[in-house]
């Protein structure tokens, strides 16, 4: 196991420009794998048995200018694809998305607000003061036998101006306008993904990102020949009205319509339950049959049409 971390360890030398950099960035990834507790840089010394007076020194490397994250980012995808089996569906790489939000008791640590948990689960407190991590994956291993989520980034997503800002990094585009927030965070981050990994990507995102900038953000990312790099994949919301084709043009007077009769997708298993067709899926190590139904629709937020899948 020593020897298979030192290899993937080595393939990030080039990512510093210097070698003190490079050794500092290998005692960060030991100390994180080593460490039983989450108490940040103090852990690391500890378990290390480093010195207590390199602590400025651990934190100056954080802030050093000999290396940037996203060649990092970049290292680590290109490690994954060349050592582990790549889920793929068609030809496109599946990857999934999703918001985590981590405790934390310093109230004035930078990007650590009042956050709301949304969960059945009684344990969770309503409100926590933390952080809110946007993190990205991608699946690897055997299809219908075992897949692992190998994470790829994460990033603070909420209170997170003055530190994008420290960063360098810019926000995100939609329409013209700057709009940072959770769903457009994650979008982005999902375009550079699939951007550095240069192939055709489908994205597993939870329902919270079912709106309309998610995907106006998605369809901006294209080949040399128009074709989409990244579709996405969630679950809509039970509210969500789509709408038929528009009637053909009558050359009567007038702006010809735009859409056409209004569906409301919840009413549709009602209304076309003779059209649902059978499959047999594995969930849970248990084969079930499902009934589905698969329809294109056209959806206002992108004024484009969207594959609905009722099951």
């Amino acid at each position: 196991m020593i020897s298979e971390v030192s290899k993937i360890l080595m393939c990030f030398y080039q990512c510093f420009s210097r070698s003190a950099s490079f050794y500092w960035f290998v005692i960060t990834i030991v100390g994180l794998i080593i460490r039983l507790d989450h108490h940040g840089i103090s852990s690391i010394i500890r378990w290390l048995g480093l010195k207590p007076n390199l602590y400025v020194s651990f934190l100056n490397f954080f802030r050093a200018s000999s290396w940037k994250l996203e060649n990092i980012q970049q290292c680590w995808l290109t490690i994954v694809k060349s050592r582990c089996p790549t889920v793929t569906i068609e030809d496109h790489l599946l990857f999934v998305g999703d918001g985590t939000k981590v405790s934390k008791e310093a109230n004035y640590m930078p990007g650590v607000k009042k956050l709301h948990q949304e969960s059945d689960n009684s344990g969770k407190p309503s409100y926590i003061t933390g952080h809110h991590f946007g993190v990205l994956g991608l699946l690897a291993g055997k299809e219908k036998r075992k897949i692992f989520c190998i994470p790829i980034m994460a990033e603070i997503h909420e209170g997170v101006d003055k530190i994008r800002d420290f960063q360098g990094k810019d926000s995100p585009i939609l329409e013209g306008k700057e709009q940072t927030t959770l769903v457009t965070l994650m979008a982005s981050a999902a375009v550079r993904m699939a951007t550095q990994l240069g192939k055709k990507c489908l994205i597993i995102l939870d329902g919270y990102f079912s709106v309309g900038p998610t995907f106006l953000i998605a369809k901006e990312l294209v080949d040399q020949n128009g074709n989409r790099l990244l579709h996405l994949i969630t679950r809509a919301k039970k509210n969500v009205v789509a709408y038929e084709d528009p009637p053909p043009k009558t050359g009567k007077r007038g702006r010809p319509r735009t859409y056409g009769n209004a569906l409301k997708l919840m009413k549709l298993f009602k209304l076309r339950h003779t059209d649902f067709q059978e499959a047999e899926i594995i969930i849970y190590n248990q084969q079930k049959t499902i009934s589905f139904l698969c329809i294109d629709l056209l959806w206002k937020p992108i004024k484009e049409k969207v594959r609905f899948v009722l099951v």
